[in-house]
């Protein structure tokens, strides 16, 4: 058994996570006992660790737990054994950028440390357990796939005869599991077909709709026929699923396949493109064919001013629009944030990022690339490929700001009756209580856990989330989020009969909230509170644990360490000095002028005391010009020969 006990992010731009970990000694001595953690969240993934015997060497691996077909993940990882004596004889294995598969979701090494050095150098206590330490960071996430277009369209070839949508195929970047382990892969059924393929629907009467049947990993053709007086032909496809951030995805495609005059064409994607992305159920009624008819004649405005700026300089030519869209979690609104490319080569065009809030019914904004549908795909054969950064649940709370006189609450303050209610995505219950009595008579929230007493016992819950104030923005139709004094707020809990609340601060005056019409509060007085919710863990160990010893060893260690490190660079640093000026002494005395370093050596810059600025190119990014392969580390050349 291996128990997720302690865990830490740290405040870097890599996003690091430590994970510590308690391994029993079932690993060491029962051979053919299954030894896999729990699963734990890191990258918006499910992860778990788990051990392998090979005679008397033990191995361990870190597991992908949600695998979907033609995504893949890349991430930095490595394991550490803490040692009980001293951290510098730790044992470290790691990796960078290692990719993880649907066919390869185990990667790890097979040959980590014999189990006999285990006992030998002090990694296990009296009763056989040891801890083992996991740090992940820089996670990536990649789906990509390939849809083959219909035929008739500006990029299909003449011999297509199905409609395909498969995951991108990529070599394994290290063995799988052994054979006991095989079974800790987990595999997705798709509904409506197989895995990786994509079902063809075509209609050939006139003005017939077909709606999406909410079946994943299926392909929907919707066609008409046209002539002089009726609208082009468009068609919808949709990707198999895949799961990211506890939700499952697909990407809808919609495109205008026919070459055909402007106007046509504005008026068939103003019409197909919004009927076939928001599932418009009227879109075959009498007012809408009416529309259509007034549409071709001239009649009314064809193009709406929500999308006239994409349609005026690609129509005609065949144009696309994808939707990225949450298929589970209808209860809740999220928060996902990705990039978009179609195409291929010197051909792909990139979305940039896109940072889109959907609904509860998982509809988001729309991306219309500026591209004609024949160059991102000439061969009849679209490549789409998503990057996901990140997905969060959002949930808003209203917190009534009345008198006090109104409502039931601390004298000088506003609570009780007022505090507002929400709920995570774990069904979690959570409240938010108004406080108007900060030092500097600014707006003070206290957000409280309501079902602080559903944590496991002996347990430890972690939560983070983000939250913001939400004003309404009469020029857009749309609300400017105020965030609070913090960017991220975390915390613990335990099992107890009550929670204490975390006071979040802002810098919005209470005597502003407390004006008509002050921009904050709606018609009822109430102010509504946006939470993005961020991480969840659950950790064995409430209590303070003699496995907690070893870190504070570590640290103290270390401290000592760099302390005496310190005191032995200062030392030498004044016998440098003191060498310096003897030898200025001496060579004033023999007359000799004291040389400089030479001209050669030296940046003229540098000699001004100036030097040029250091360049951090860690975080530029060339989207998806990365590289495709796991590097060449030690570990996966172990992997390779094993």
């Amino acid at each position: 058994m291996a128990l997720l006990t302690r865990f830490i992010r740290l405040p870097d731009r890599a996003n690091t996570h430590v994970f510590t970990f308690v391994v029993t000694r079932s690993v060491t001595r029962d051979l053919h006992r299954d030894v896999t953690s729990k699963e734990f969240s890191y990258g918006y993934h499910r992860w778990a660790i788990t051990f392998s015997r090979a005679g008397k060497v033990l191995g361990v691996y870190l597991v992908w737990r949600n695998p979907s077909e033609g995504m893949r993940v890349y991430i930095d990882f490595s394991f550490t054994l803490l040692n009980r004596e001293h951290f510098s004889s730790n044992e470290t294995f790691s990796g960078r950028q290692i990719k993880f598969t649907f066919d390869s979701p185990a990667q790890g090494n097979r040959r980590y440390i014999p189990v006999d050095d285990l006992y030998e150098r002090n990694f296990t206590d009296a009763n056989g357990e040891f801890q083992l330490e996991l740090t992940v960071a820089n996670p990536r996430t990649l789906y990509e796939t390939d849809l083959r277009l219909p035929l008739g369209s500006p990029g299909s070839s003449s011999s297509s005869t199905t409609s395909l949508a498969t995951g991108g195929g990529h070599q394994r970047s290290a063995s799988p599991l052994p054979s006991h382990h095989q079974h800790h892969q987990h595999h997705h059924h798709h509904l409506g077909g197989s895995t990786g393929n994509l079902s063809t629907l075509v209609q050939q009467q006139n003005h017939v709709s077909h709606h999406n049947s909410g079946h994943h990993g299926s392909l929907h053709l919707h066609g008409h026929h046209h002539n002089a007086t009726q609208l082009p032909k468009t068609t919808k496809m949709e990707t198999t699923y895949f799961a990211f951030g506890g939700f499952d995805w697909n990407l809808s495609v919609v495109m205008e396949p026919y070459s055909v005059t402007a106007a046509t064409s504005a008026a068939g994607l103003t019409l197909n493109l919004a009927a076939q992305l928001a599932g418009n159920p009227d879109r075959d009624s009498p007012s809408h064919r009416n529309r259509n008819s007034q549409l071709l004649a001239g009649g009314v405005d064809p193009v709406p001013a929500s999308i006239a700026g994409v349609l005026s300089d690609h129509v005609g030519n065949g144009t696309l629009a994808l939707r990225l869209r949450r298929l589970t979690g209808v209860d809740h609104r999220s928060r996902s944030r990705y990039y978009i490319s179609v195409g291929e080569g010197d051909r792909r065009l990139s979305s940039g990022l896109m940072d889109d809030i959907s609904d509860a019914e998982g509809a988001g904004s729309v991306w219309c690339p500026r591209v004609r549908l024949q160059d991102v795909a000439p061969k009849g054969v679209l490549r789409i490929m998503v990057e996901l950064v990140s997905a969060n649940t959002l949930s808003d709370a209203l917190i009534t700001l009345a008198p006090n006189n109104q409502v039931t609450g601390t004298p000088g303050g506003i609570g009780g009756l007022s505090a507002g209610t929400c709920y995570d995505r774990d069904k979690q219950a959570w409240s938010f209580e108004a406080d108007t009595h900060s030092e500097n008579a600014t707006l003070r929230v206290r957000v409280v856990y309501r079902d602080v007493r559903n944590v496991p016992r002996n347990h430890i819950r972690y939560v983070s989330w983000q939250a913001a104030m939400l004003r309404p923005n009469n020029k857009v139709s749309q609300c400017d989020a105020v965030p609070f004094s913090s960017t991220h707020y975390s915390n613990y809990y335990v099992q107890e009969e009550a929670d204490d609340g975390v006071v979040m601060e802002s810098s919005v005056p209470v005597k502003d909230l407390l004006k008509v019409a002050n921009g904050y509060v709606n018609d009822k007085q109430q102010l509504r509170v946006q939470v993005e919710w961020d991480e969840t863990l659950l950790l064995f160990q409430a209590t303070y644990h003699k496995y907690d010893d070893v870190g504070r060893i570590h640290n103290y260690q270390m401290r000592k360490e760099i302390t005496a490190l310190q005191s032995e660079n200062y030392s030498l640093e004044r016998q440098l000095f003191s060498y310096q000026r003897s030898l200025a002494m001496a060579q004033a005395r023999n007359g000799v002028q004291p040389q400089g370093p030479s001209d050669d050596n030296t940046p003229s810059s540098s000699a001004n005391g100036e030097y040029p600025p250091h360049r951090d190119h860690s975080h530029s990014r060339d989207f998806f010009a990365r590289r495709e392969e796991s590097s060449d580390t030690e570990y996966a050349l172990d992997l390779a020969g094993a």
